[in-house]
């Protein structure tokens, strides 16, 4: 039975208003570590970010220094740039590279919370979650094209990178323009049919062709993945798995 550790829901003040966060619920493995943030911003101030104890800083402040990142989920809801913002922050903040995923969703789902004075207008910019720890194992694919064949061999890639099943999750973030999701989905489950997929769609998606046990010299794919700007994508599916050596 899965163990699961309670994020509850917190409440920041700012003068005259409440921002709830929901609640979430994660699975507890020994040697894996979660951190929950979300950046707030205004038209007159810069983004500060959050953690789950609501605890203002940086992205260095929010995750100890000392924990390596192996995997960074991105939720944006003020436009794309937000997220290559964030992957940008996390990819300085080390050496290693790490599995990277998330989608846009929309400014429709964005809340403005008026404060009392127009000139504070909070805006929930994005929010994400980052997964560090010695027994973590991450991966992350970019699936660009939408052919049946396109469809196999970006999830064949996924495939070879071996990750353990036992503990692993799959989150897929896909296009709403994306053609043949259902059939997709019907791919990835005959290829993965003991690791259970979620996701949601967006109006676009960031994500790169990583995983944290890859083969590769370390050396090379950190200077390529620390220069490479195009994590923003459009019409494309990106699959992020995380799983546990435990």
């Amino acid at each position: 039975m899965l163990n699961f550790q309670f994020i509850p829901e917190k409440r920041a003040k700012c003068n005259m208003c409440n921002i709830g966060m929901s609640s979430m619920l994660l699975p507890c493995y020994e040697g894996v570590k979660v951190y929950t943030f979300h950046t707030l911003g205004s038209s007159f101030l810069d983004s500060e970010f959050w953690d789950e104890g609501l605890n203002s800083g940086t992205l260095e402040k929010i995750i100890p220094k000392e924990e390596k990142l192996k995997c960074a989920l991105v939720v944006s809801f003020d436009g794309q740039e937000t997220a290559a913002e964030i992957y940008r922050d996390l990819s300085i903040r080390q050496e290693e590279p790490f599995a990277f995923g998330g989608y846009f969703a929309g400014e429709d789902n964005q809340m403005f919370l008026d404060c009392g004075d127009h000139s504070e207008r909070l805006i929930p910019r994005a929010c994400g979650v980052l997964i560090t720890g010695g027994n973590v194992v991450a991966a992350s694919v970019v699936i660009r094209g939408q052919t049946l064949k396109e469809i196999t061999v970006g999830l064949e890639k996924l495939k070879s990178y071996n990750l353990p099943e036992k503990n692993a999750v799959c989150l897929m973030f896909s296009c709403v323009g994306r053609r043949r999701t259902k059939k997709e989905v019907e791919i990835y489950q005959s290829m993965f049919p003991n690791i259970p997929l979620a996701g949601c769609t967006g109006y676009g998606e960031f994500g790169i062709d990583y995983c944290t046990d890859s083969k590769k010299d370390q050396s090379s794919a950190n200077k390529r993945l620390k220069t490479e700007t195009q994590v923003l994508h459009g019409f494309t599916s990106i699959y992020v798995m995380i799983s546990s050596r435990n």
